[in-house]
């Protein structure tokens, strides 16, 4: 499974955290299938992405995965 567009070009703020919520989504459903996005999504959030709320979600995401 691959992502063919960068998460940065879409400006829609809703657009972007819908793409970040259904990633994680498949994640948890089918691990194996998602393993190889998952990394891509989270990296662009966090590095490329403008949108505050996005970058602050996907810092929850990682602390929970942390075990906090």
């Amino acid at each position: 499974m691959s992502i063919s567009f960068p998460l940065c070009n879409l400006t829609d703020d809703q657009v972007q955290l819908a793409l970040l919520t259904a990633t994680v989504k498949l994640f948890i459903r089918r691990p194996t299938a998602a393993s190889a996005l998952l990394p891509k999504v989270l990296k662009m959030a966090t590095e490329e992405a403008d949108n505050p709320d996005l970058r602050d979600r996907v810092g929850c995401l990682l602390r929970g995965n942390r075990g906090y």
